[in-house]
């Protein structure tokens, strides 16, 4: 018998919350997809996508720590933080920089593969529209240095996405 350390237990309480949220979502869509009523639903970023979108940075980001030591968290926070202060009504730039580095840290950290952090953010985001958008710029935001071994390369690759650059630029400020 194994003894779940209090560390576990958050990451344990994370997996499930966004296992749920997926299974819910898949609920709502295959209800929608079987109703009768032909309606076009417009949808936008929620605060509780927000939440959930949070959650899923924390899950990427469990137990990375900042070169100060401080949860590697706040960093994304502090870029949402600074892109929400420029761009108070881009909810899917804010979302971005939320999760901007999860791609690229999250499965280095071992609790999660990019297949499942790309199916939480997929669960985390319901407007199909901004989720494309935001899907193309986190692509654009993760440095794959075997495809862009020169930072030159890869930011110009960002800059050429509009959302992307936005959240780039927020995150460059925040080094500053």
């Amino acid at each position: 018998m194994t003894h779940l350390t209090a560390k576990d237990s958050k990451l344990n309480e994370l997996v499930l919350r966004k296992k749920i949220r997926l299974a819910l979502l898949e609920s709502q869509t295959t209800r929608i997809k079987s109703s009768s009523v032909n309606s076009t639903i417009k949808e936008t970023i929620t605060m509780e996508d927000f939440e959930d979108i949070e959650q899923t940075a924390e899950l990427a980001h469990y137990n990375q720590k900042r070169r100060d030591g401080s949860p590697y968290i706040t960093h994304p926070q502090s870029v949402r933080d600074i892109t929400k202060k420029y761009y108070p009504n881009n909810l899917p730039a804010q979302a971005l920089a939320l999760i901007h580095d999860a791609l690229e840290d999250g499965p280095k950290q071992g609790h999660v593969t990019e297949e499942e952090l790309r199916q939480f953010i997929r669960g985390s985001i319901r407007d199909p529209r901004d989720l494309s958008v935001i899907e193309d710029a986190l692509d654009k935001l993760t440095h794959d240095k075997s495809v862009f071994p020169n930072y030159e390369d890869y930011l110009e690759d960002v800059f050429s996405n509009r959302l992307a650059s936005i959240v780039k630029m927020s995150d460059l400020i925040l080094i500053l």
